[in-house]
């Protein structure tokens, strides 16, 4: 079977070179056109034995350059047209439709969410794909993204058969020799870590955004190699001069021996936002990690005299840090304590001034209930003296009152004391909360009940403070 491959142009490319590794592999008599460029890619073809043609198109709207490749498909009798690039797909389906060729393929090597190749996805680019598109039988897409953006472009799914790039391992292999010739042909340390870019310099590759990541990084023992040429090469040297990194930013120019350059590389870097095809990821701190001079560990001398004396320092200044907090923390507390005393104290000398008036109001209820039950009878004013008194007895306060004055002046004594009280002051707060529980269980003045529940609750609030002071 007779193929006729039609490309654009045979610069160095990934999709030039794609189709010399087609060519290579291929099991049918095959030949090649160039729309224009025939360029060190088609040495190697004709090398490898395959004859190639060069149109020899000067400008994208050459329409008898339509005319001339139709001619060229009928007289080479061809089976399949196989086209690859854009200008090639354009000029190429509709050529070999008209030499009445029988099967016309088109093989989509790069096509991104807003370029086709290096043009803008505008609506006469787009016009013209689709299109000439109705000429073709097939597009091969070389990736599942590729096959999504054709297909969200306008292209018929049916038409999209999806066959990713092959890679010829051979072609790429590990050479040490081959390392060690590229990095002293550079003047690269052979114990450097290289990060290495290649392809097109071309803004569509994003190499910039190589070089100001990099920047920072690089030196003597990390370089970045460049390999490739094109019509953004000089922008870049700028760049890399304007980020004081011209010295270890290395343009290695167009070169033919692949394998030789990614075996001088440590690190290859796909930076095109849009001819990665999904295969590129985020760069993950593990990756950044095996730079040189990201990351370093260095153990220092240890001098255990001077750290001794440092962690003492760093002790002796927490500690006197803790003891002033402790200092200022214990003020609060006994300023807090020292409060409730007083309101505490307070009530007692309420307590104290109600006590009689109970006993007072005690006997003129017990004279009017007996004039009451006796009437006319005479009141034995004795008998009323004797009971009052039994009462009064009952309820005196007295002892209990005293002892929660001298409990409350210990307590301020041991608010003022430089010892630890805390066992003590808990003891004392149980003792006063006992006094109160007495005087509460003599009392039944409602004036006084109210009084003793104050009384409780300030002691309360007391003992919660009491148990962080040691």
């Amino acid at each position: 079977m007779k193929v006729l491959h039609v490309i654009t142009g045979l610069a160095v490319g990934g999709a030039e070179l794609q189709l010399r590794s087609v060519l290579q592999h291929t099991r049918h008599d095959a030949e090649v056109v160039s729309m224009y460029n025939p360029g060190d890619v088609a040495e190697m073809i004709r090398g490898d034995g395959v004859r190639v043609r060069d149109l020899g198109m000067t400008r994208n709207t050459q329409i008898s350059k339509l005319f001339e490749l139709r001619d060229v498909i009928r007289a080479g009798g061809y089976d399949v047209v196989h086209t690859h690039l854009y200008r090639a797909c354009v000029y190429g389906r509709l050529a070999a439709r008209m030499a009445g060729t029988k099967v016309v393929v088109s093989t989509e090597h790069s096509i991104g969410e807003t370029h086709l190749e290096r043009r803008r996805m505008t609506l006469g680019v787009r016009a013209l794909y689709l299109g000439t598109d109705l000429c073709s039988d097939a597009t091969i897409a070389v990736s599942d993204t590729v096959a999504r953006r054709l297909v969200d472009w306008g292209m018929p799914a049916r038409k999209v058969e999806v066959i990713p790039n092959g890679v010829d391992f051979g072609r790429v292999a590990f050479d040490a020799e081959a390392r060690a010739r590229v990095r002293a042909e550079h003047g690269i340390p052979p114990d450097a870590y290289v990060v290495g870019v290649l392809g097109r310099l071309d803004a569509n590759k994003r190499f910039h955004l190589v070089i100001e990541a990099m920047a920072k990084l690089i030196g003597e023992r990390t370089k970045l190699l460049i390999v490739g040429d094109g019509a953004d090469r000089a922008r870049l040297e700028v760049l890399a001069r304007e980020h004081g990194a011209a010295d270890h930013v290395i343009f290695a120019g167009e070169r033919h021996d692949v394998a030789a350059m990614f075996s001088a590389f440590d690190l290859f870097v796909a930076s095109s936002e849009q001819e990665t095809f999904g295969l590129s990821g985020e760069v993950t701190p593990v990756e950044l990690s095996r730079c040189p001079d990201v990351l370093s560990v260095t153990k220092a001398e240890e001098d255990l005299e001077t750290l001794a004396e440092d962690i003492c320092q760093v002790t002796d200044a927490a500690l006197a840090a803790y003891n002033r907090m402790r200092s200022v923390e214990g003020v609060k507390l006994a300023e807090d304590i020292a409060g409730r005393a007083d309101t505490i104290e307070d009530t007692v000398a309420r307590v104290e001034a109600q006590s009689p008036q109970t006993v007072s109001a005690y006997r003129e209820r017990l004279e009017s209930k007996m004039r009451e039950v006796l009437a006319s009878t005479t009141i034995d004013e004795a008998r009323i003296l004797t009971e009052t008194a039994i009462f009064a007895d009952k309820i005196a306060v007295d002892e209990e009152t005293v002892r929660l004055h001298s409990h409350l002046s210990q307590l301020r004594d041991m608010l003022q004391g430089d010892e630890p009280v805390g066992r003590k002051l808990d003891f004392l707060i149980q003792e006063i909360n006992r006094e109160c529980n007495t005087i509460g269980s003599k009392c039944s003045d409602l004036t006084i009940t109210q009084d003793v529940v104050n009384m409780k609750a300030e002691v309360e609030k007391i003992r919660e403070q009491v148990q962080n002071i040691e």
